[in-house]
């Protein structure tokens, strides 16, 4: 698998993990301040931030399950404020799967919109969720030393939060983004050696793989993905390991294993965008037809 195509994987890594953690949260935030405040293109013909839809406020509502109760603002004023930030933020999540630049608007409205609540509402507990929202904010519109910055602040301002450990995940994708494998690798074996039963674990495991093969340290990629399969049989994150293990054993002179890997992935995910990757390192293995 070459850069651009492990890039390509990363990305949607990212978009799966940003999904999936923003679930977490429907709570308040603190006052955090950038040295300087994000500077953001607007795209042509954009629909202004805020102006969201019903499905962003749907979204926004499924941002919190139930570990996060106590991180949602008591004060009614202070409440309203941070679901106005959780539905902007879900309104640019909507906007980049579709199309990513119409989402910058929308992140650049939340982040401001954050800090605003983290400063107005320094009290609330809920300012712990809003730092983080900072950061993914940055990584969403791929800002990604910014978005590091903001949760290696995390860690010194709440260092005894339940929520380090998607913190120390989200500075591994930013630091791996930006092919910093030393710090992004570190980051992410705190993730498993301090917190191996927690949600983020599975997603580290799987990043400690890919810190490996950018790492060009093929082997210890092939077992950290071969490791990640076996723990992790039902994750969501499954055929971003098939894919990235059956490269490695097309490397090492395994393409039977390869090809049963990448089959599976056709087989359990043929509607997603990892089916497309499949199909076309399928096409690789058989090679042009005779003539």
């Amino acid at each position: 698998m070459d850069r651009k195509e492990l890039i390509v994987i990363l990305l949607l890594a990212i978009l799966v993990a940003l999904l999936a953690t923003v679930r977490l949260f429907h709570g308040p935030v603190t006052g955090y301040s950038l040295d300087r405040e994000p500077v953001i293109p607007r795209p042509p013909g954009g629909r202004e931030p805020g102006a969201t839809q019903g499905s962003a406020a749907d979204l926004a509502k499924r941002l919190q399950p139930f570990p996060m109760d106590r991180y949602t603002p008591r004060d009614p004023d202070a409440r309203s404020m941070f679901e106005a930030a959780e539905r902007i933020f879900a309104e640019a999540l909507i906007a980049a799967a579709n199309e990513p630049a119409s989402s910058f608007p929308f992140v650049d409205r939340a982040i401001t919109t954050y800090q605003d609540f983290r400063r107005r509402y320094e009290k609330e507990p809920a300012t712990e969720v809003a730092l983080l929202r900072v950061g993914q904010c940055y990584t969403a519109m791929k800002a990604y030393p910014e978005g590091a910055r903001v949760f290696e602040h995390f860690l010194k301002t709440y260092p005894k939060s339940e929520l380090r450990p998607m913190a120390l995940l989200w500075i591994g994708d930013n630091r791996l983004r930006q092919g910093e494998t030393g710090p992004a690798k570190t980051a992410l074996e705190e993730v498993i050696t301090q917190y191996p039963a927690s949600d983020f674990a599975e997603r580290a495991m799987l990043r400690i793989a890919q810190c490996y093969a950018l790492m060009k340290l093929l082997p210890e990629a092939a077992d950290a993905y071969d490791r990640f399969l076996k723990k992790y049989p039902d994750s969501l994150l499954r055929p971003m390991a098939l894919l990235g293990s059956s490269d490695l054993l097309l490397n090492d002179g395994k393409p039977d294993l390869a090809k049963a890997r990448l089959e599976e992935v056709l087989r359990q995910n043929p509607s997603s965008p990892f089916a497309k990757i499949a199909e076309q390192r399928l096409g690789q293995l058989k090679g042009p037809p005779s003539e």
